[in-house]
């Protein structure tokens, strides 16, 4: 390795540009001090000049010296997540480089946690400004030689090695609650827990809500038709509904299409579906309809479930029952959605 941070150090030191894997995605690196260097990368990205690029630091104490003003619930998340795939957007100090601070003033930093980069972030001793390896607009780039056989000559030097697939996670932090401009890696379940703030969503960002029972023929498509009515003005809230099993079904039960119809929603179709597991990974947020559907869910996903009754009963299954109680399940939606889950995504998102 020492060889390879050798070549890199030198190229960065003559405003040239280097592509290193990192945990996240293939990234391009050059000295945030050079002007010249930094234009290099909008060029080898075809990007325009109209953002500015984050920077990389070697530690928080130097993130701590290029930020101002910053709220006590960021430095909880340095702490936990630095380094690894967070990004954190402040205010810039008036020591930061200029060639990473946009005309609201502001600065993204990140501590990367791959060995390679830390160890050239301490040689070289100032911050990196940082990218992804690949054309603007295209899929990001997870191999040296995909960076090589898309980049081409334009980088001056392509560390080899494999990346994630992944970005980092966003979040600008400059106000009373972060707020998550990009997400990635880090669920905004994680940044509320640690910072002790609601997370709001730029308008930009998708929120993906699934709500999750056993067929997916009842419970779970009544909740996504009702709130989808509910949350209609929401353009970034994408709601679906999931279940457990697959069954040989090609709609809804029809007790359940009836006493949709009966609070206006007509015609509701839907086709049964078993969530996937691709399904579970791109979720924000599970709303299963009881405890057994989170029990269900693999290990690793179940932090990001949540029961449809905030506190925490099971929502009764209505399958082969009489249409009062189809519409006594109906209700009970309604109310958990009207009463709790639409102050809570309101809070969240924006129109």
């Amino acid at each position: 390795m020492e060889d390879l941070l050798k070549k890199a150090v030198d190229i960065l030191k003559k405003d040239g540009v280097v592509a290193v894997p990192t945990e996240t995605v293939y990234g391009l690196v050059a000295r945030a001090s050079s002007e010249r260097a930094v234009e290099k990368i909008f060029t080898i990205k075809r990007r325009e000049r109209i953002k500015v690029l984050p920077c990389f630091v070697k530690d928080i104490e130097t993130a701590k010296k290029l930020f101002r003003d910053l709220p006590s619930y960021a430095e909880k998340l340095m702490s936990k997540y630095w380094p690894g795939p967070l990004t954190l957007v402040a205010f810039a100090s008036d020591v930061a480089p200029k060639t990473c601070v946009s005309e609201e003033g502001k600065i993204g930093i990140r501590i990367p946690k791959t060995e390679f980069l830390l160890e050239l972030l301490k040689i070289v001793n100032e911050p990196l400004a940082s990218t992804s390896a690949n054309i603007s607009g295209e899929p990001p780039l997870k191999t040296g030689r995909g960076v090589s056989e898309t980049l081409g000559s334009e980088v001056d030097f392509i560390v080899d090695g494999e990346s994630g697939n992944i970005p980092s996670t966003v979040i600008d932090v400059s106000s009373e609650n972060p707020y998550i401009l990009r997400k990635g890696l880090i669920n905004y379940l994680d940044i509320e827990e640690t910072t002790g703030r609601i997370a709001k969503f730029s308008k930009g960002q998708k929120f993906t809500l699934i709500f999750l029972c056993t067929g997916n023929t009842c419970r779970s498509p009544m909740a996504e038709a009702i709130f989808s009515r509910m949350m209609k003005d929401y353009e970034n809230l994408q709601i679906l509904s999931r279940g457990t099993i697959q069954v040989n079904e090609r709609q809804i039960n029809p007790k359940a299409q009836l006493v949709l119809k009966e609070i206006g929603i007509e015609n509701y179709s839907h086709v049964p579906k078993a969530i996937t597991e691709f399904e579970m990974g791109l979720a924000d947020l599970i709303i299963a309809m009881a405890r057994e559907h989170i029990d269900w869910l693999p290990e690793k996903y179940r932090f990001k479930a949540k029961l449809i009754d905030p506190e925490g009963g099971d929502l009764e299954d209505p399958i082969g029952a009489p249409v009062s109680t189809y519409r006594f399940v109906r209700d009970k939606i309604l109310h958990y959605l009207e009463n709790y889950w639409k102050d809570y995504f309101e809070k969240r998102l924006e129109k």
